[in-house]
């Protein structure tokens, strides 16, 4: 193994380089420099940070690396460190089935989660369970319109006028017809029937609505206090509201 410091040192001097000149170039110590020229391998830290020395110095020295490392092994009975090796791909994949599964998962708690923010926030700023409140509105039943038929009263008859007669002649006068009387009847006006349903709410506190019209819903949110809303339907008008008391409904004019 003298053959390796020998040719490190050897080839040191033909470049015309100092061990100062290694040092600061390799930023290894002068000691180890000379440790690895002199074949002193039980000076240095140890075989990793050897081997590093060896690798750098011959670099420097523009020398075949791996030839005086093999030099090194034999020298000292050791072997190149094993490098593990990687693998491109992992060892189990994962299954189709079980990334649905955890997809679902996700979704599945993510839903829980504002579910209970929603239903938190009702209960604890709103003061109510939102899932009790409600109330539908239908529009009242037609009522019927009583029909008057107007009566006519007995209609005077003309009297019978005598014939006479004068003493000169026998002419005949005929009756002068009067004028049948007309009844004039008034008819009694029928109320006016309420269609649909009208619903005017005001608020008293910030309340959330959930309002359904003919089952389509048209809004959802929070309405401020003092707001004055008026929802009309054809067959129904359904009001979800988060605080029963902060509102204040009226349905086709009735409270």
């Amino acid at each position: 193994m003298a053959e390796l410091g020998q040719r490190l040192r050897q080839t040191r001097e033909n470049l015309g380089l100092s061990l100062e000149d290694v040092e600061q170039a390799t930023h290894i110590r002068r000691a180890f420099i000379q440790a690895l020229e002199e074949d002193r391998y039980d000076d240095l830290p140890g075989t990793v940070y050897a081997r590093g020395f060896i690798r750098n110095y011959a670099r420097l020295l523009q020398l075949d690396a791996e030839e005086l490392l093999r030099d090194f092994e034999k020298a000292t009975g050791t072997s190149a460190p094993i490098v593990p090796q990687i693998l491109d791909e992992p060892l189990i994949r994962p299954s189709r089935t079980g990334q649905i599964i955890v997809t679902l998962g996700i979704i599945l708690l993510i839903a829980v989660i504002a579910f209970g923010a929603w239903y938190g926030y009702n209960r604890i700023y709103l003061g109510a369970d939102p899932l009790s409140l409600g109330r539908i509105f239908a529009p009242p039943e037609p009522t019927a319109t009583p029909t008057t038929t107007p009566t006519l009263g007995a209609l005077p008859v003309a009297p019978e006028l005598d014939e006479r007669r004068t003493p000169t002649t026998e002419a005949e006068v005929e009756p002068t017809p009067q004028p049948t009387p007309t009844a004039t009847v008034t008819p009694t006006p029928s109320p006016t029937p309420i269609t649909g349903v009208v619903v005017e709410a005001q608020l008293v506190v910030p309340t959330y609505v959930e309002v359904t019209v003919d089952g389509e819903s048209i809004y959802v949110g929070t309405l401020d206090e003092g707001e004055d809303r008026v929802w009309t339907g054809d067959e129904s008008v359904q009001i979800r509201v988060g605080n029963a008391g902060g509102i204040e409904l009226t349905v086709n004019g009735v409270e």
